[in-house]
């Protein structure tokens, strides 16, 4: 795949690719995955994995992230990954979710943040600044939600259409 990418093969290790289906994170890709077993009602993504987005400790891990407007039923926009500090305090983590999604200012303060069981999609446990993630999300299928308006340019249900869309960086 490197040589396809045009990417040295010594630097794959840093580009994470996965798969959604409706906004959801679906699974993550190796660059082994055969392009015939892609089904077409899925989407693909590949970033260059962030510097400060890397597994560095025993005790750290990735919790899938997704976006969505009131409901965990109702997602929209690019899901990705993210790094759980254990022991981090949630104001922490925010400032480091800002600085991943790119999302600053007002836009960023009306996000409001929650833990999703990904069995039930259904009832979010939204976070306070003092609450530590690593210790709430606790299951390695809970997801970490961004509750806020969907701003990606197709509508739908959910946004007017007329907004920017929001891209992970």
């Amino acid at each position: 795949m490197g040589k396809k990418l045009k990417w040295p093969e010594d630097q794959l290790e840093h580009i994470r690719v996965w798969e959604t289906h409706g906004s959801k994170f679906h699974k993550d890709l190796d660059f082994n995955f055969d392009v015939i077993s892609v089904n077409e009602f899925v989407t693909i993504y590949a970033e260059k994995v962030p510097e400060d987005d890397v597994v560095k400790s025993d005790t750290d891990r990735y919790i899938r992230c997704f976006h969505f407007q009131k409901e965990p039923n109702k997602p929209h926009s690019i899901p990705f990954k993210f790094v759980v500090k254990e022991g981090e305090i949630f104001k922490e983590t925010k400032a480091r979710l800002e600085k991943r999604t790119g999302i600053k200012g007002k836009v960023f303060e009306k996000i409001k943040f929650a833990v999703v069981k990904r069995s039930m999609y259904s009832k979010p446990t939204y976070l306070e600044d003092d609450d530590i993630l690593s210790d709430i999300a606790t299951d390695p299928e809970d997801l970490l939600g961004l509750d806020h308006v969907d701003k990606t340019p197709r509508g739908g249900f959910w946004g007017s259409g007329r907004e920017q869309p929001i891209f992970i960086k």
